[in-house]
């Protein structure tokens, strides 16, 4: 007759895996965080350069808007000290 044994109730086994789970899970959550908070602060980089743009040279065209939608958030700090001397969109996107 087969013995049915649960993994986790295994003396040494059970605690090892029941840890390995709940330190995946803390690193899971963490990382979820780091990748919201990034998404977020790039998102809010991509606005504010817009509201920038849209203030300065009035709405901006479809392939500028494509362009803003694919920037980083490092391209769009880049772009926002690019805005201080730009004389026109295509020049902010050079």
């Amino acid at each position: 007759m087969p013995v049915d044994l649960d993994i986790m109730d295994h003396k040494i086994l059970g605690p090892a895996i029941r840890k390995g789970i709940a330190e995946g899970r803390a690193q899971g959550v963490e990382q979820g965080i780091a990748e919201g908070l990034e998404k977020g602060m790039q998102a809010e980089a991509r606005q504010f350069l817009q509201q920038l743009l849209e203030k300065r040279f009035g709405a901006i065209p479809p392939w500028a808007e494509k362009r803003l939608g694919e920037v980083s958030r490092e391209e769009a700090e880049e772009l926002g000290l690019k805005f201080v001397d730009a004389k026109s969109l295509e020049e902010m996107f050079r």
